[in-house]
């Protein structure tokens, strides 16, 4: 798992640095490198790819469930929070 990780931190490093070189190279000459957007864009989703676990399918499955039809029934509503730490940003979804 930590070696996951670590490949995961590579690759999410890589491409947000691709994109700000795709940035970059925007704002200066004015010319767009697709090519080099779509790598960054892909090293990205690799890396949030990889983090992805069980658990959180577990909430997308409860989340995107059908509500019963039933009004008597209460359902809560799931709270989605940006969490900010030191060592990095983070989604937390509670039921």
């Amino acid at each position: 798992m930590k070696t996951q990780n670590t490949i995961a931190t590579i690759l999410s490093y890589s491409g947000s640095t691709t994109i700000g070189l795709f940035l970059g190279h925007l704002i200066r000459s004015g010319e767009a490198i697709w090519a080099l957007a779509g790598v960054g864009a892909a090293l990205s989703g690799v890396s949030i790819a990889m983090n992805i676990d069980k658990k959180i399918w577990k909430a997308l499955e409860i989340c995107n469930s059908d509500y019963p039809e039933d009004e008597t029934t209460q359902v809560a509503q799931p709270q989605l929070d940006v969490l900010a730490k030191a060592n990095g940003l983070g989604l937390s979804m509670r039921f």
